[in-house]
């Protein structure tokens, strides 16, 4: 029996708000840090390139199955089924503190304190 092992992410907000709308229940990552399970937890931390800083809202999802090793998928990736959001553990939308982004090694200066590009660009369609 494997133990469920939690895995910490980055995701882009565009991303976040087609998961927020419901048009976007999979992950498709790359294994290359470690092998996705199904049982597993997946914490997706929002992430913008463009500005290179994190919003503080992190989503936290139970992995229901894996989807590896089929014609035209890319050998190294999976595809992630996410089960419901784990509200309770999620971080808010609008921000959080500091303190609860240290748990992932994320230092205050990474974060934005201005989110309105992140409601922005949660519009984007995916």
């Amino acid at each position: 029996m494997l133990i469920p092992r939690n895995h910490a992410r980055k995701i882009w907000p565009r991303f976040v708000g087609a998961i927020l709308r419901g048009e976007k229940a999979f992950e498709l990552r790359q294994e290359d840090r470690a092998r996705f399970e199904s049982g597993d937890v997946l914490e997706l931390l929002e992430w913008c390139p463009q500005v290179e800083k994190y919003s503080g809202a992190v989503l936290r999802f139970g992995v229901s199955s894996v989807l590896r090793d089929v014609p035209g998928l890319v050998e190294g990736f999976a595809v992630l089924s996410l089960g419901p959001c784990d509200l309770e553990h999620s971080f808010p939308l609008d921000g959080c503190a500091p303190l609860e982004l240290a748990r992932y090694g994320i230092r205050s200066a990474e974060v934005l304190p201005d989110l309105s590009y992140f409601e922005t660009a949660r519009r984007v369609n995916a």
